[in-house]
């Protein structure tokens, strides 16, 4: 198989990704609208309509990517505060999963419709993937996020790498 045959299947395999995390990140914009949604919702019907076995199980302890962010609170705060709260972590997780989403489309684009996937723009994604993979893991595992931070610097470095020795062959050429 030739240079050009294998740039070609490369390129043909990165647009079923990049759709895929489109298509992600499409979900996680309808998560955050539920969840305001719910909230509007709850603060309309007010207080009293909330299920008081469900707000049990919300003090209990509501995990959140690994946390549990209200386990035995201190001060009894309302039932609506606690749901504004629940809103408000949950949207900042789809806010990084959505951001996330958006970094692997626009490299899996890049190197779609790239000359090579060894550019200096894809290094740069790769890069903010990592960062915000880590940080999306790092809640439910230190030691998953070290690895997963270490495998996609170990990737970018490899790519980088690659753009440096694809850049060098285009200024030979």
């Amino acid at each position: 198989m030739d240079k050009q045959e294998q740039l070609e299947r490369i390129r043909s395999a990165s647009k079923p990704i990049s759709d895929i995390a489109h298509i992600v990140e499409i979900f996680a914009w309808i998560g955050v609208v539920v969840t305001w949604a719910a909230v509007v919702f709850a603060g309309f019907a007010g207080a009293d309509a909330l299920d008081e076995a469900v707000l049990e199980e919300i003090n209990y302890g509501f995990g959140l990517g690994g946390f549990k962010v209200f386990t035995n609170l201190p001060v009894d705060i309302g039932p609506l505060a606690l749901l504004v709260a629940i809103a408000v972590l949950t949207s900042i997780t789809l806010g990084l999963l959505i951001a996330l989403m958006r970094y692997i489309r626009k490299t899996f684009d890049l190197i779609g419709t790239g000359e090579t996937p060894f550019s200096s723009d894809v290094v740069k994604n790769m890069r903010i993937v990592a960062i915000l993979l880590t940080i999306i893991m790092l809640p439910n595992s230190v030691l998953g996020a070290v690895i997963v931070a270490l495998t996609m610097w170990a990737l970018m470095a490899i790519f980088e790498y690659g753009a440096t020795l694809q850049t060098e062959s285009d200024e030979t050429l």
